[in-house]
């Protein structure tokens, strides 16, 4: 059997590899690729965040249908782990990078008309199983907190501080009280600080986000970087393990 060339090559298929084909097909007319080089055995096509935002706006049906088709996809298998594992789960973690360095890749507008609808159908598949529902989600996502509130999600993990409008202590003050948080210990400074220098990080940022609950400590991201010094890693969980306790 050969590899897949063209259009098929590296294709995603969630069970239907016609339906894949035809989008990414699709994705790939909108940016402007002709039928003619379309048929060639390219390598690959680029389906980056540019490719997607230009869809949205020329072929909102196309958008839609990529996201139901994934989100159906995803909530079936979902639905069949809660089914079979009873009360064994208590957390229901989905994500996505919905943000950059200094905002959403998505406008509120958008995130609304393509993302949140889907956003939620997850969030109370999660409820109606009794799990809390996490989403993780890096970059500068402020603009999109109170739609991801309003449509129920409990949290948020990774909470990096360093990015736009994501500084602690604000949204501390204006989503503490609905919204828990998890991370924000900043993943940079540990990498580049000493072994002193990461707990004092640990503890200032204990210090904001723990009053009234609602925070769970961790890195600034969903995993440490190899790059972490170890010194940091052990003394960053030792101050939390020490201080960062709810009693």
């Amino acid at each position: 059997m050969t590899d897949p060339t063209g259009l098929d090559r590296g294709l995603t298929h969630y069970g239907d590899r016609d339906f894949a084909r035809y989008l990414r097909r699709s994705f790939a007319r909108s940016m402007g690729y002709s039928t003619a080089m379309l048929d060639r055995p390219v390598v690959g096509i680029a389906t980056a965040a540019s490719g997607f935002n230009n869809c949205h706006r020329t072929t909102p049906e196309l958008v839609d249908a990529v996201m139901a088709h994934c989100a159906d996809y995803y909530l079936a298998v979902s639905r069949r782990i809660f089914e079979a594992s009873g009360d064994a789960i208590d957390i229901f973690f989905i994500g996505n990078d919905f943000g950059a360095q200094s905002g959403p890749m998505l406008s509120p507008k958008f995130f609304r008309r393509f993302i949140l609808p889907h956003l939620k159908r997850f969030v109370d598949l999660g409820h109606r199983f009794g799990k809390y529902v996490l989403l993780h989600c890096d970059g500068s996502i402020r603009s999109l907190i109170p739609d991801m509130i309003a449509v129920g999600l409990d949290g948020m993990q990774s909470v990096q501080p360093l990015c736009y409008g994501m500084e602690l202590s604000g949204l501390k003050r204006d989503f503490g009280q609905q919204f828990t948080f998890v991370g924000g210990i900043d993943t940079q400074a540990l990498i580049e600080g000493t072994a002193e220098q990461a707990r004092q990080l640990t503890l200032r940022t204990l210090e904001i986000m723990m009053p009234g609950g609602g925070f769970v400590a961790s890195p600034s991201h969903d995993y440490l970087l190899p790059e972490t010094p170890v010194k940091n890693v052990i003394i960053m969980y030792e101050t939390i393990k020490e201080c960062g306790w709810y009693r």
